[in-house]
């Protein structure tokens, strides 16, 4: 969750990209990350936001 803006303009020429290249400036609001636990059989929701850290839920 956030916002992606690309970075154009002298700006690029920091970043050295191969040509066709496209870099963006990102300002996260959060992440989520979920995956399937093999080991428990769970689903596994592991979200971020700012000031409040990870949280984790867990659902069958």
């Amino acid at each position: 969750m956030g916002i992606a803006v690309e970075i154009t303009g002298p700006a690029k020429a920091a970043f050295r990209s191969p040509p066709g290249v496209h870099d963006f400036r990102l300002d996260l609001t959060g992440a989520v990350l979920t995956y399937a636990d093999a080991a428990t059989e769970l689903l596994v929701i592991q979200h971020w936001h700012p000031g409040s850290g990870v949280m984790v839920t867990r659902r069958s």
